[in-house]
């Protein structure tokens, strides 16, 4: 069975994972998007893969992935009603495995 994964990840690590995953043979589309926390730029990555290859790509991803500390924009904390430290963790990467019923490519 195929699997889509989907990957939201940071705008900056998102050369080294692009370049990595074509680097073991994956295809991929990158679309540019913007959180919708921080508001920050990320990048969400398409791929459509053979379930056998979802844990090797999934390994490249936590390989060229980091998290970082942020300031929190004043924009953001004035949206919120409870109090938040000035510093947030951001980054990373959120992957999404969904099952593929087909792939068509025309």
């Amino acid at each position: 069975m195929q699997k889509l994964l989907i990957v939201v990840l940071h705008q900056q690590d998102a050369e080294q994972v692009v370049t990595s995953l074509e680097d073991a043979g994956h295809r991929l589309t990158q679309i540019p998007s913007v959180g919708g926390f921080l508001r920050l730029d990320n990048v969400t990555l398409l791929l459509a893969l053979e379930e056998a290859a979802v844990d090797s790509a999934i390994a490249v991803i936590e390989r060229h992935c980091s998290s970082r500390d942020l300031e929190l924009p004043l924009v953001v904390s004035g949206r919120l009603k409870d109090e938040l430290p000035g510093l947030v963790r951001h980054g990373g990467a959120t992957i999404m495995v969904v099952d593929l019923d087909r792939l068509q490519q025309v």
